[in-house]
């Protein structure tokens, strides 16, 4: 289980780092097997993230780039998702100062295979307030996330944060994006290839 105080000491290297507007923690979950040539990709349609799996060799001919990374505890980051888009992360993603304080954190608080770090979108940084619900389609492999009515959100699951500094200057947590699982278990099977 994860508490709040060890998503906000996530957070708070976040927030020390100044990617906040970049960078979100994600609770580590997957809805859909995956064959060991798939990952998932999402790209926005309408006002709607759509995710679905697509072979790996097809990533960089697309344009894709990482926006989920999980770190597995051998000083390594592996991609376990990828998008299409804006993606105002790279500059966290090449940041191995970064991510090595964010590794020392999770291993010392054995939270490597909990929490993953995703990549916030231009929509969600443009949008603030605005709360996203995913939607998952077991039949198609398909993950849907769009904006959401406060009674929707209410009745997800919490899955995905940003971070603030409150009154006092400690970081605070908001959650973003709520799911409405097909099956949600921890990542530990199906990672990427390592990203440097």
């Amino acid at each position: 289980m994860v508490d709040k105080k060890q998503i906000n000491g996530v957070g708070k290297i976040i927030l020390d780092y100044g990617y906040e507007e970049d960078v979100c923690v994600i609770l580590a979950h997957r809805h859909f097997g995956l064959a060991r040539n798939e990952t998932m990709l999402e790209k926005l349609e309408g006002d709607a993230w759509v995710a679905k799996p697509i072979d790996i060799e097809l990533l960089e001919q697309l344009g894709a780039f990482p926006n989920l990374l999980i770190c597995m505890g051998d000083s390594k980051w592996y991609p376990v998702g990828y998008g299409i888009g804006d993606n105002n992360a790279l500059n966290a993603w090449a940041d191995t100062e970064f991510l090595n304080k964010i590794e020392n954190y999770l291993i010392k608080n054995e939270l490597q295979d909990k929490l993953m770090l995703g990549a916030r979108s231009a929509k969600e940084e443009k949008e603030k307030g605005v709360k996203f619900m995913e939607y998952n389609y077991e039949e198609t492999r398909t993950s849907e996330t769009r904006p959401c009515a406060d009674f929707e959100f209410a009745n997800g699951l919490p899955t995905t944060y940003a971070f603030t500094r409150n009154i006092n200057g400690e970081p605070e947590k908001l959650c973003l994006r709520v799911c409405v699982p097909a099956i949600a278990v921890h990542v530990h099977t199906h990672v990427g290839n390592e990203y440097d």
